[in-house]
C-alpha cells in the first residue's frame, strides 16, 4: 500500500502556476520640485529593460502622480521631463512579482531647476 501512494504522488502532474502571478502591477511615480512639492502636469515616460523595450507615458495628475499598469518581476527605466526642468529619471527600477495583499510600487523622482537661480524681492 505505501508503494502504491509513493507512486501516485511521484507521478501527478505539477499545479500550473497561480494566476496572481501573471497579474499586473502598478507603478505609482510620483513628481516633485526642489521643495518636494508635488507637480502636476509632468511628462513620464516608463521604458521596459527587458527584450521588447516596451515603453509607457503618461503625464502627472494634481497630485503630481502618474500611475502605469505593468507586467511585474520586470526592470523599468523612469524618465522625467517638463519645461523649465532639468530631464532627471530613475533607472532599473524593479517591479516585484505579487505581494499579499497587492502593493502598488511607488517612485519619487525631484526635479531641478534648469535655469540660473533668480531672487524676486
Amino acid at each position: 500500500m505505501l508503494w502504491a501512494i509513493l507512486i501516485f504522488l511521484a507521478t501527478q502532474i505539477p499545479c500550473p502556476p497561480s494566476e496572481q502571478s501573471s497579474t499586473p502591477a502598478t507603478l505609482v511615480v510620483e513628481v516633485v520640485d526642489p521643495i518636494w512639492l508635488p507637480l502636476p502636469g509632468m511628462e513620464v515616460a516608463v521604458k521596459s529593460r527587458q527584450g521588447s523595450k516596451k515603453s509607457w507615458r503618461g503625464v502627472t495628475e494634481s497630485d503630481g502622480r502618474a500611475s502605469f499598469v505593468l507586467p511585474r518581476d520586470a526592470e523599468y527605466d523612469i524618465d522625467v521631463s517638463a519645461p523649465g526642468f532639468k530631464r532627471s529619471g530613475q533607472k532599473a527600477v524593479y517591479v516585484g512579482r505579487q505581494s499579499q495583499p497587492p502593493l502598488a510600487a511607488r517612485v519619487q523622482v525631484r526635479l531641478k531647476l534648469a535655469g540660473p537661480r533668480v531672487t524676486v524681492y
